[in-house]
């Protein structure tokens, strides 16, 4: 195909993040023994539990996601979609390998996706191939300083871990690492915002942002506030102009907010369905009310941008003379993200969405004119890639030497598929934490606790669950405690011997029904 011979380099980039990026997850598989099993993931491990358990319920037959995660009433809601129908292609046996194999292969394709969509809109404002490459190069690998944080042992500095290591939409990488929706919305993201600054409608912009409602709906809030802060400034420049030019420059904003009118028009009902869902069911308002992602220190975000900004300043003042539209787009963006970034929302952090590519656009402008592309330039940007190869290594870390919470014991998996064996449909779990959040990726189960945002409400959950383990509260009152929590099972571990002083033996409603190798389950009377 035309498309893909005329990127043939951007293609080639896609490859070596995929093979650089796959590697870990195949050692993973590599040192599996016989006491340990790997869940699949090398970085935000927890998350990733609850997408391959989003995909096992897909599996199971759901259409609609409810949480694995909570025994709240849910009514059913439009989200995770795509993993919801990728679990519909696996089944018994090995499921659960089956389930990570598909999402590996959901994130290659995010991958590609991601890498040509940031061709794409380099091409838009570079024009000679070696600065493409090496800007495509930046947008995939780069980062900030957050490595020499790192290095000086700085790991919490200001109460947050540099934003390479924890920030997928802040830069690329790590996105890229471990989380296929977060590729396959950057990819979408970007090619909306190609076609807003390249085609003469806005519907195609719509009709991609729409799609990406589906992987992230928050993101099409974010498209709307960038395209229009770039329409704000080219009504503002308009207010600036001689009257002579008046006319033309009224026909150009015209044609613009039309656009912006139609991209909104277009994209806004996944935004509208989201909005509606998280403010009328309960269960959706708790957990948006837990899903707490504050912006860091603004000097985190210094040493994020801080050693690219200057010369992206100095690359915006250039090119608006060469192309004045396309300037205020990328100083637009700029100019917005300190308000995105510390807007009175609870997931702030996921604002900065995709403003890395921006920012390196920018850079790279300084060399839209005779500026010659120099080696001291190429060392400079060269310090924007420690951050991923540090991600890398310490994947690869993880990978070799198996522990929790990236592998989990097999007497622990084992455990996990005695549910698979019962009669009763998707039950009601109780457990600590460390086992909540592995075992509905394992089988299909609801479980009280076993996730930050999705186990709601948290604080009242771990204060019941005190209730329930100590072992001064009366047998009547921990009963009751469990059939508000609907409980069908409890887990009982080693960890929790020692740390509670209640023995489940002596409640006369729990029947033990699994004890081997430190884990037993048992079960409620009613379910003997």
């Amino acid at each position: 195909m035309r498309y893909f011979k005329e990127r043939k380099t951007a293609l080639i980039v896609a490859v070596i993040v995929s093979i650089l990026t796959i590697l870990p997850y195949l050692i993973g598989f590599i040192s599996q023994g016989e006491e340990w099993r790997f869940t699949g993931f090398v970085v935000g491990v927890e998350d990733g539990n609850s997408y391959l358990a989003k995909m096992l319920s897909g599996a199971a037959g759901s259409w609609l996601f409810r949480s694995p995660y909570s025994s709240s009433p849910q009514k059913g809601v439009i989200a995770f979609l795509p993993y919801i129908l990728l679990g519909k292609i696996t089944s018994s046996p090995a499921q659960h390998e089956q389930l990570i194999v598909v999402y590996q292969l959901f994130r290659i394709v995010g991958i590609f996706l991601a890498v040509l969509a940031s061709w794409d809109f380099i091409c838009i404002f570079i024009s000679k191939n070696e600065l493409r490459i090496w800007a495509l190069i930046i947008a995939i690998f780069g980062g900030g300083l957050g490595w020499i944080v790192v290095l000086t042992q700085q790991k919490h500095l200001l109460g947050s871990v540099p934003l390479e290591f924890i920030s997928p939409e802040s830069f690329g990488f790590l996105a890229l690492l471990g989380f296929p929706h977060l590729a396959f919305a950057r990819g979408l993201f970007l090619w909306g915002f190609t076609h807003y600054l390249q085609k003469p409608s806005g519907f195609g912009a719509g009709v991609l942002w729409l799609l990406m409602g589906f992987f992230q709906p928050m993101m099409v809030v974010i498209g709307w506030a960038v395209i229009g802060t770039h329409n704000v400034i080219l009504s503002m420049v308009f207010l600036l102009k001689k009257p002579a030019d008046i006319l033309s420059e009224r026909r150009k904003i015209k044609k613009s907010i039309t656009k912006l009118a139609k991209v909104i028009l277009v994209s806004a009902p996944i935004v509208i369905y989201t909005a509606w869902a998280f403010l009328t069911d309960p269960y959706l308002t708790g957990w948006a009310g837990q899903n707490n992602l504050p912006s860091p220190h603004i000097f985190h975000y210094l040493v994020a941008y801080g050693l690219m900004l200057p010369a992206a300043i100095f690359g915006l003042k250039m090119h608006i003379r060469n192309n004045r539209y396309q300037a205020l787009f990328l100083i637009g963006w700029l100019l917005i993200l300190p308000v995105l970034l510390y807007a009175p929302v609870p997931t702030q952090r996921r604002l900065a969405e995709g403003v890395w590519v921006a920012i390196v656009v920018s850079v790279f402008l300084v060399f839209s004119g005779e500026r010659i592309f120099t080696r001291k330039w190429k060392v400079y940007l060269l310090f924007t890639i420690p951050s991923s190869v540090i991600l890398l290594l310490g994947s690869l870390m993880v990978a070799i030497s198996p522990a929790k919470p990236v592998f989990r014991p097999v007497a622990e998996v084992q455990m996990f598929r005695y549910f698979e064996l019962q009669d009763i449909p998707n039950p009601v779990i109780l457990s600590s934490y460390e086992i909540g959040n592995p075992l509905p990726a394992w089988v299909p189960a609801r479980v009280v606790l076993g996730h930050g945002p999705e186990s709601t409400p948290r604080d009242q959950i771990e204060k019941d669950l005190e209730t329930i383990f100590s072992a001064a509260t009366p047998a009547s009152i921990r009963n009751k405690t469990l059939q508000e929590y609907q409980v069908d099972y409890l887990i009982w571990t080693q960890e929790d011997r020692d740390r509670w002083l209640w023995d489940p033996r002596e409640h006369p409603e729990l029947r033990l029904v699994y004890n081997e190798r430190g884990y037993s389950i048992y079960a409620l009377a009613e379910h003997k």
